[in-house]
């Protein structure tokens, strides 16, 4: 009996023994990792060398006015034309995209473009521009006076705002020059070029469209630029 007590209590201990201790508890299980939200990505709007129809854009143009692709760029040249009564004519050509979801703020714009030759704009008018808003024509009232210009060696914005001074700046230099708008939560726009700061415009009125380009058809206010790019970046 006792031969059997002993083998019986060897097979227990053989077999381990329950505790009670909390140091003796398993391990809890490990919850697997979250995934990471997906890092932001720059999204390219406008391609060069590429039809901007079939990217989205609309072309706002009268004549004269050519648009044209070249090797890595798409081009937008305007001049003025004289008719034999002695009326000039001058070209608009613009580029729009109208993308909501793209342009509510905060959102960075960055422009690639060069400047190949512009006429000084008048106010609300400008031959090189950049609209953070767009109504269609050549626009609104409010788009005109938050347009951004830029001269042979100005940059500024065109209602002429003496508490908005212009920025100087040489940038028709047949060079590519990155031009970012960046819109933040409050809705104040800064520009910068090439990294510089430019310019700041408090409150500025968005509607879900941009547009580039040749903004009057106002004679003898002409231009020739080159957009190699426009992208979407991280706020």
């Amino acid at each position: 009996m006792r031969g059997a007590l002993a083998s019986l209590a060897a097979l227990t201990l053989g077999c381990g023994r329950v505790s009670n201790h909390p140091g003796d508890l398993p391990d809890a299980p490990v919850a697997p990792p979250l995934d990471a939200p997906p890092a932001c990505q720059p999204t390219p709007l406008l391609v060069g060398d590429t039809d901007v129809t079939q990217q989205g854009w609309t072309v706002i143009q009268s004549p004269p006015a050519t648009l044209s692709n070249g090797a890595d760029f798409v081009q937008l040249a305007t001049t003025t034309t004289t008719a034999p009564s002695g009326l000039k004519t001058g070209g608009q050509l613009l580029l729009s995209l109208t993308k909501p979801a793209a342009f509510t703020p905060p959102f960075r714009l960055a422009i690639t473009m060069a400047i190949l030759r512009v006429d000084n704009h008048n106010q609300l008018d400008a031959a090189v521009a950049i609209l953070p808003s767009f109504a269609g024509g050549a626009g609104s009232p409010t788009d005109r006076a938050q347009m951004i210009y830029i001269d042979n060696t100005r940059v500024g914005f065109a209602a002429d705002d003496p508490t908005l001074p212009p920025a100087t700046a040489s940038l028709v230099d047949g060079a590519f020059h990155d031009f970012v708008v960046a819109v933040d939560a409050a809705h104040t726009l800064t520009l910068t070029v090439d990294s510089e700061p430019m310019l700041t415009y408090p409150s500025v009125a968005l509607d879900g469209a941009i547009a580039i380009g040749d903004q009057t058809n106002d004679p003898s206010f002409d231009s020739s630029i080159q957009i190699r790019s426009v992208v979407l970046r991280c706020p």
